[in-house]
């Protein structure tokens, strides 16, 4: 999705590194899914 947006590489993998990151607080599958603000939100405060 976000090379789709034309974010680089090194952005995007941090992104889905958070993403996956941020999942694992939570337990079964849709309710692990973090929404784009909560990745945003996430990667601004580390």
């Amino acid at each position: 999705m976000q090379l789709a947006k034309g974010i680089k590489l090194k952005e995007a993998i941090q992104f889905a590194s958070a993403g996956a990151s941020i999942s694992t607080e939570h337990l079964g599958a849709q309710t692990g899914i973090p929404t784009q603000e909560k990745i945003e939100a996430f990667l601004n405060n580390t």
